[in-house]
């Protein structure tokens, strides 16, 4: 299944939802502040990323990730190939 959307980013999330494959996340269940998806080492993550700390983000080291425009800078990955966001 093909998505339907604008190829970029948003594809992720809308391929997730048509075919099941891949994974949704968020840092809590309700009101959530930060929600991830991801496929094929791919991530896209929206939201307010600033509470989340670099152990929560580890299972994101080695993925491409499409971070919300105004945490960009939080988001380089640290010339010593830690986790992003560790710095």
């Amino acid at each position: 299944m093909v998505a339907r959307g604008y190829p970029g980013p948003a594809a992720i999330g809308e391929h997730v939802l048509a075919t099941g494959v891949g994974r949704w996340w968020a840092d809590r269940a309700l009101q959530p502040r930060a929600v991830a998806t991801s496929c094929a080492g791919h991530v896209v993550l929206r939201g307010s990323p600033e509470q989340l700390t670099p152990d929560v983000l580890a299972p994101l080291a080695g993925s491409r990730i499409d971070p919300p425009p105004a945490s960009c800078p939080r988001w380089a990955r640290p010339s010593d190939g830690s986790p992003p966001g560790s710095a």
